[in-house]
């Protein structure tokens, strides 16, 4: 059963996944809303309902980047599915990628 209230836009980009505090591993997006994200990661090993920290780039040119906290909701042999912890500042950053990503698709 799907429980996401926000729809969720194919996106990929490269984040940068810590745990208490230290970089853990670097994983790729498969997918973002405003509430969480899939990352694609294999063999780090984290555990459901463990929090992690996120740095996730929008702006490059500018070298930008949304750090915020998130909650592992779900783990996969591929990855992980996250939910973020609702900081209206992220959920603004994560909006104008999810939207920016979306209207670049055909």
């Amino acid at each position: 059963m799907d429980h996401r209230q926000a729809t969720r836009t194919p996106v990929s980009i490269p984040v940068m996944i810590y745990h208490h505090g230290l970089p853990e591993v670097i994983g790729v997006t498969r997918d973002v809303s405003v509430e969480g994200m899939f990352v694609c990661v294999e063999g780090a090993g984290f555990s459901r309902h463990a929090v992690v920290e996120l740095e996730i780039p929008f702006d490059t040119s500018e070298g930008k980047s949304i750090h915020t906290r998130a909650m592992i909701v779900r783990v996969e042999p591929n990855g992980l599915a996250v939910a973020f912890d609702g900081e209206a500042a992220v959920r603004g950053g994560l909006r104008n990628i999810v939207e920016s990503h979306a209207a670049r698709q055909p």
